[in-house]
């Protein structure tokens, strides 16, 4: 069967002088990330942005993962964003955790409604992600939970041609195949995201662009 052209979002991770190139890999093993026997800490800088997932059995919502963190009145003076892509609009969605009681009261809160509760939204294993801290600190998020067993392959693509933002389902280094259970096509695109750059939209400078052609990634 002939495998269309998968266009993905890239994080790599570094080991020993070793680079693992991955689709997708929004992981614990990323710079700025301290990896645990069952949690995985994330620590933001001020304005800063960190790629991740959610590699642990733990709920698998936004509120079980993260039943607190710096919030708003706002999405615009919120402390935390949580951006997740959508595929149908091929943009980010943006969510926030709102602190006042008023319209609707506190907690996870879409950019679209800031009374209808978000925090039920799921975040599985195999799915990443983008956290924003707007605060003025460093701030640590930490998601923690039980093992998880990867299913593969994926279900959760955007489809081929388009920009799928994946994860490794497990608290692990992890290669193309094992994050999503195929084996990269020629011309299968990577964007490896260059830390303390804007993160979205998905194109440079804020990501290196490697491309799989003749059996190999290029650049190397």
């Amino acid at each position: 069967m002939k495998t269309s052209i998968l266009r993905s979002l890239l994080r790599s991770y570094m080991s020993r002088g070793l680079t693992l190139r991955l689709c997708c890999v929004f992981c614990c093993m990323v710079a700025a990330a301290r990896v645990f026997a069952d949690c995985c800490s994330y620590t933001v800088p001020p304005g800063g942005y960190a790629l991740i997932a959610n590699q642990f059995n733990n709920g698998d919502t936004l509120a079980s993962i993260f039943p607190s963190v710096p919030g708003g009145s706002t999405v615009a003076n919120a402390g935390t964003q949580f951006l997740e892509w959508n595929c149908l609009t091929e943009a980010f969605a943006v969510y926030y955790y709102k602190t006042n009681t008023n319209q609707g009261g506190v907690g996870w809160r879409s950019t679209t409604s800031a009374s209808i509760n978000a925090g039920t939204n799921s975040f599985v294993p195999g799915q990443g992600a983008i956290l924003h801290n707007q605060t003025s600190t460093n701030y640590t998020y930490t998601i923690c939970g039980t093992a998880n067993s990867p299913v593969l392959a994926l279900t959760n693509f955007c489809g081929c041609g388009a920009y799928n933002l994946v994860s490794s389902q497990t608290n692990a280094p992890a290669t193309y195949e094992d994050i999503t259970g195929l084996s990269p096509q020629q011309g299968t695109q990577l964007f490896r995201y260059n830390g303390g750059t804007p993160a979205s939209p998905p194109q440079s400078p804020s990501y290196t662009v490697y491309t799989y052609l003749g059996g190999g990634w290029t650049p190397s």
